[in-house]
């Protein structure tokens, strides 16, 4: 497993976009709650955030703003398919499930692109599928893939035509993409569901229609018995794990570490009352 595989076909950019240190890179790992590959490290250091634009190609880049939107995105995706169709559309758990699909890019043709979670995480094979296709394994590492990909030295029939058609190196192109807003910030969903769309963090403050009428603030702090990081089990309640907030009533704390114990997907994320100060 070596960098210099992928760099030998594939130029990286002389000025990367948004590479990062020893400690982002620990903290990425806390944050989702699983060690990373390390070529999957040096990738994000050698060619930062961008996309193969010829071929509609994005890898993540650990150590971009947009990586934590782009991660939420796709396992949302392939978590909702499974649970929507099963296992003969998806025959593997979607991450946390472990082993689980953890997706490490994204292209234009919709297909998965994935590291199957299993063993030591330098050793953790490829899996990709495209648009309406079966899954394919590939027992090598991410920048292993990838140079033998772009070299031709291997052809996944499952994903990316344009580049079995293309007969020069594909180029890396540096590209900043924009985090974007939350589509819906009213929208209705569980707890979990909000968490797992907060950047896999608690500490926001959340509106129920029982609690209409009534001058009440409601501060999740923790959510199955963390405060971020990725949930395990399955959408919209994630194993239905605690919830601890603290309820406010009028301004004044009520109750401090209360165990929600709601299930209900009719919550929906709300700004800090106007009553508060931060203490």
């Amino acid at each position: 497993m070596s960098i210099h595989e992928l760099t030998a076909a594939m130029k990286p950019p002389k000025q990367p976009l948004e590479t990062g240190s020893a400690e982002r890179w620990r903290e990425i790992q806390e944050k989702l709650g699983t060690q990373l590959p390390g070529d999957f490290r040096d990738f994000g250091l050698t060619y930062g955030t961008g996309r193969i634009l010829d071929q509609g190609i994005a890898i993540f880049n650990p150590f971009a703003a947009i990586f934590w939107q782009w991660m939420e995105e796709q396992i949302s995706v392939w978590r909702d398919l499974k649970a929507s169709e099963g296992d003969s559309e998806v025959p593997f758990e979607v991450f946390p499930g472990s082993p689980g699909l953890l997706p490490w890019g994204l292209d234009a043709d919709g297909s998965g692109l994935f590291w199957l979670t299993e063993g030591n995480p330098d050793h953790w094979p490829i899996v990709v599928r495209g648009r309406n296709t079966e899954f394919k394994r590939f027992d090598m590492s991410l920048t292993s893939f990838l140079a033998n990909v772009f070299t031709r030295e291997i052809v996944p029939a499952v994903i990316w035509p344009r580049l079995r058609k293309k007969r020069t190196n594909p180029v890396f192109t540096p590209e900043a993409f924009e985090v974007k807003p939350r589509e819906d910030p009213l929208a209705r969903m569980s707890v979990y569901q909000h968490y797992m769309a907060n950047g896999m963090r608690a500490g926001f403050w959340i509106e129920h229609p029982n609690w209409e009428g009534e001058d009440v603030g409601v501060f999740v702090k923790s959510v199955n018995g963390q405060a971020e990081g990725a949930l395990k089990g399955k959408p919209p309640y994630y194993g239905e794990g605690s919830v601890i907030v603290d309820r406010f009533v009028k301004g004044e704390l009520e109750k401090q570490d209360e165990d929600l114990c709601m299930t209900s997907k009719q919550f929906r994320i709300v700004g800090p009352p106007a009553w508060w100060t931060g203490r």
